[in-house]
C-alpha cells in the first residue's frame, strides 16, 4: 500500500517535468550530450531510470531537506525553475533552493553520493555555476549527504558566456569517462558508449 504510494508519487514527479522544444537544460550541459537525443529518441528507457531505488531515495531525501529549510530559514524558496535566452536557445535549470538571509543571497544544490571519494565532483560545481550565472547569484551552496558524512563546499562565481557557448556546441559523448558505465540508462543502445571505464 506505501510502495504503492511512494511508485506513483515518484511517476507523477517525473511526468510534471518533460522536455520542451527549444529549451536546453542544465542538466543537459553537465552530462552526455547524447542523453538528451536518446530521451527523445527512446522515452521508453528515459522513464526506466524513475524506477531506481536510489533515485526515489534521493528525491525523499530533498522533500526532507526542503522542509527543514523551510522550519528552520525564513528566506527561502525551493524548487526554483531559472531561465535565461542565450545564444539562441531557452536554458533553464531547477535550483533546489535560493536563500535570502542577513543581507545574502545564494543557492543551494543538494547532491547524494552513495561514497564520499573525491567531492565535490566536477560536474556538480560546474551545475552551480551555471546556476550563478542564470540566477545572478554570487555563490552557491553544493550540499553533499552521504551515508558516511554531510559536508557543503561555497562554489563562487557564474559560468561565462564564452564557456557556456563551448558546452552549447560541445558533442564528445561521453563528457565524462565515468557516465557510460555507471548512471546511464542508455548505454544498451548507444553507439558512443565507452566500455571499461
Amino acid at each position: 500500500m506505501i510502495v504503492e504510494e511512494i511508485w506513483n508519487w515518484v511517476k507523477e514527479e517525473y511526468f510534471k517535468h518533460q522536455r520542451e522544444p527549444g529549451v536546453v537544460y542544465v542538466t543537459d550541459l553537465v552530462s552526455c550530450p547524447k542523453r538528451r537525443e536518446m530521451e527523445l529518441k527512446y522515452p521508453i528507457i528515459a522513464s526506466s531510470h524513475i524506477y531506481n531505488p536510489t533515485a526515489v531515495q534521493g528525491q525523499i531525501l530533498h522533500l526532507g531537506l526542503e522542509h527543514l529549510l523551510k522550519q528552520r530559514l525564513k528566506e527561502v524558496r525551493t524548487e526554483v525553475e531559472v531561465e535565461r535566452e542565450i545564444f539562441g536557445v531557452k536554458l533553464r535549470g531547477r535550483m533546489d533552493a535560493i536563500i535570502e538571509a542577513k543581507g545574502h543571497r545564494y543557492g543551494l544544490e543538494l547532491k547524494t553520493a552513495l561514497r564520499d571519494t573525491n567531492l565535490p565532483h566536477e560536474h556538480h560545481i560546474l551545475q552551480c555555476r551555471i546556476y550563478n550565472f542564470l540566477a545572478n547569484l554570487p555563490y552557491t551552496v553544493l550540499l553533499y549527504i552521504t551515508p558516511d558524512r554531510i559536508c557543503e563546499y561555497k562554489v563562487e562565481g557564474a559560468i561565462s558566456e564564452e564557456e557556456l557557448e563551448k558546452l552549447l556546441n560541445d558533442d564528445k559523448a561521453p563528457r565524462w569517462d565515468w557516465e557510460c558505465t555507471r548512471y546511464c540508462p542508455f548505454a544498451k543502445v548507444c553507439e558512443s558508449k565507452k566500455s571499461g571505464r
